[in-house]
């Protein structure tokens, strides 16, 4: 009895031996992965162009928005930062700029054969959606990562195609891929070519093919040894591609994901009678959960830290002047060369002092009027840093002096509303837009004629007042009269019915039947209207008609 337990002690023992040496034989290998689960991979290429060795180096991050038995969708998010140095003993490039385009896995986006790589999708920081089967095959691919040198796009760099059946020992995929040029003279190259652009030139064929053999297999991970080979055939008067690659990719069987690679390639590109070779190393491995956070963790810092210097230079820029930086400032502002007085102004206006310095200020406005260009544009900037009055009169006159629009101040402009020729307003002639212009003439049926600001020319319109809006009040304005009364008229010369007498003066108002003037002296008269010249008398007339049928805002309409 002892001998048959003990016989199937070390049947069971054998079993579980065999057992775990078998599931990498027998267990078929596929993506499967859930929905929201994330991953990341360090990506790492060096490409040797010769005379320089460029190196591209970056992180790719996965999110998986959904997942059944037949397809996997995912959203990819990345970009590569590159950084080349030169070589010490290097051969000249020949072309002035690498070739783009597939590794592997067929990529399928559009690329030029001869541009900088810093101007390709993959170097900057792109997202884009994928679809793939359970085995890796490309379903769909939303977006552009693509890489230079024939890389292919970045964010389908970690991923390869899976044998069909239970962990073949080896096999081949391959593929005939197209090469298009448009009229441009760029390059596409995909594996839909269905889906070529209509403006195309001509089309080139390419042949992929990637072999893949276990090296090593465990409960834990495949071992793969791959080697891919892209080649074009060989046409008078066409450029060709050849690229081929040899390395290894391993499959992490618990996760169901890629966890590493490290291939070596070489592109071979011959254009005429020329060819070059670019020697190229690409390796990647995904993050462990505890790596991602604690790149998460640095990233936070680094932002703690960047949150902090700025807050600081921020307080450093609005603290007021200590009394040996005014000392020097002052000394700087009032020196002879004009190089002197540019320093001083640079730095006043990097200052956002809150405080107003007067002495700082004065001196500051003994140069708005230099004959020096760069000292009278850096006196007005440092000017509206050093005094916000002034900073805040200055940019509502910059304002006031363009064609665009202007805030509307919602300041109506009545019947009553003293107006005076010079005076800048705002006006809505067309449209709900409100521009800056200046009053030419107040017209004797109460309209105003404006003169655009900023249009060039003398574009001009005559509007009613309800057109019009007072502007800012912090607006200066140069043609303000000095008496607390504005004239609404131009003055003109008045005349008796006789004609015998004549006074130079404006009209400013009606008080029954007569009518009062301000004469050029000041002082203010009241004529009976009767004795008015006929000229005066119609003249009169036209104002209070006009006065008479200007629009009640408050009628019925």
């Amino acid at each position: 009895m002892r001998s048959l337990i003990l016989c199937i002690l070390i049947i069971m023992f054998l079993c579980r031996v065999v057992s775990q040496a078998c599931p990498a034989q027998e267990r078929p290998l596929e993506f499967s992965w859930s929905k929201d689960q994330k991953f990341s991979f360090e990506i790492a290429i060096e490409v040797d162009e010769g005379d320089q060795l460029t190196n591209y180096q970056g992180t790719t991050n996965y999110t998986v928005d959904s997942a059944n038995s037949q397809q996997l969708t995912l959203t990819y998010q990345g970009g590569l930062t590159a950084l080349s140095k030169p070589k010490q003993s290097a051969r000249k490039p020949v072309f002035g700029g690498p070739p783009i385009g597939p590794t592997g896995f067929p990529r399928g986006i559009p690329f030029p054969i001869f541009a900088s790589p810093y101007t390709t999708a993959g170097i900057l920081q792109t997202t884009n959606r994928i679809t793939m089967s359970p085995l890796g095959k490309l379903l769909v691919l939303d977006g552009n990562s693509q890489l230079p040198f024939l890389l292919g796009n970045l964010s389908l760099l970690p991923f390869e195609n899976l044998p069909t059946g239970k962990a073949d020992e080896a096999w081949t995929t391959e593929s005939t891929v197209s090469i298009t040029e448009d009229d441009s003279g760029r390059f596409q190259f995909g594996p839909f070519p269905q889906f070529q652009r209509s403006n195309q030139v001509s089309v080139q064929s390419a042949t992929e093919e990637t072999k893949y053999t276990i090296q090593n297999s465990n409960e834990m991970q495949v071992t793969f040894d791959k080697s891919y080979r892209l080649k074009t055939p060989v046409i008078d008067g066409r450029d060709s591609f050849e690229m081929s690659g040899q390395g290894t990719w391993i499959f992490n069987r618990i996760d169901k994901l890629p966890q590493s690679s490290d291939m070596k390639f070489e592109l071979i590109v011959r254009r005429r009678n020329t060819t070059v070779n670019f020697p190229i190393v690409l390796k990647f491995n995904r993050l462990t959960p505890e790596r991602i956070a604690e790149r998460e963790l640095e990233a936070k810092r680094k932002a703690k830290e960047a949150e902090a210097r700025m807050a600081e230079a921020k307080a450093k820029e609005e603290a007021p002047l200590s009394a040996e930086e005014k000392k020097e400032l002052l000394t700087e502002l009032d020196a002879e060369t004009p190089d002197t007085i540019i320093q001083a102004l640079r730095k006043i206006t990097r200052k956002k002092s809150k405080e107003t310095d007067t002495e700082i200020v004065n001196a500051i406005k003994k140069h708005l009027g230099s004959t020096n260009f760069m000292v009278a544009k850096l006196s007005e900037r440092a000017l509206e840093n050093a005094d916000p009055v002034f900073g805040k009169s200055n940019a509502l006159m910059k304002a006031y002096e363009g064609s665009s629009p202007v805030d509307s101040t919602n300041l109506e402009v009545l019947s009553t509303t003293p107006l005076y020729v010079g005076q800048i307003v705002q006006i809505q002639e067309i449209g709900s837009f409100w521009f800056a212009a200046e009053i030419r003439e107040l017209l004797p049926d109460g309209r105003v004629l404006v003169k655009y600001q900023g249009w060039g020319g003398n574009r001009t319109a005559t509007l009613a007042r309800r057109n019009i809006q007072l502007a800012p009040a912090d607006l200066p304005q140069p043609h303000k009269p000095t008496t607390a009364n504005a004239p609404q008229h131009e003055s003109r010369l008045w005349s008796d019915a006789t004609g015998g007498f004549k006074v130079d003066a404006v009209f400013t108002g009606i008080d029954n039947d007569k009518v009062k003037l301000k004469r050029a002296d000041g002082k203010e008269v009241s004529v009976p209207i009767a004795r008015l010249s006929s000229i005066d008398q119609e003249y009169i007339k036209k104002i209070a008609d006009a006065i008479q049928n200007l629009d009640n805002p408050f009628d019925p309409k």
